[in-house]
């Protein structure tokens, strides 16, 4: 689902840096692409009417979950 809160990619990015600290990518600016999306947010009204769903946890907080899960699971083992 979503957040219901919008998250710029440059929050994404920090937010995968922070994950992965030995990450030591540099951030490139460019003029937008035709096509890009300006500002996107996922609208979980009906999830939260229809299943009393409310996010649980914030992007950064999901990421790290899901890597925790993943260095667990028995695939990469």
């Amino acid at each position: 689902l979503g957040t219901g809160k919008s998250t710029s990619l440059l929050q994404l990015v920090d937010s995968l840096k922070t994950c992965f600290p030995q990450w030591k990518s540099e951030t490139k600016f460019a003029p937008p692409r035709p096509g890009d999306i300006k500002h996107s947010q996922a609208d979980i009204s009906i999830a939260s009417s229809c299943l009393d769903f409310t996010a649980q946890w914030s992007v950064e907080s999901g990421l790290q979950r899901l890597i925790e899960s993943l260095k667990l699971s028995p695939v990469n083992h």
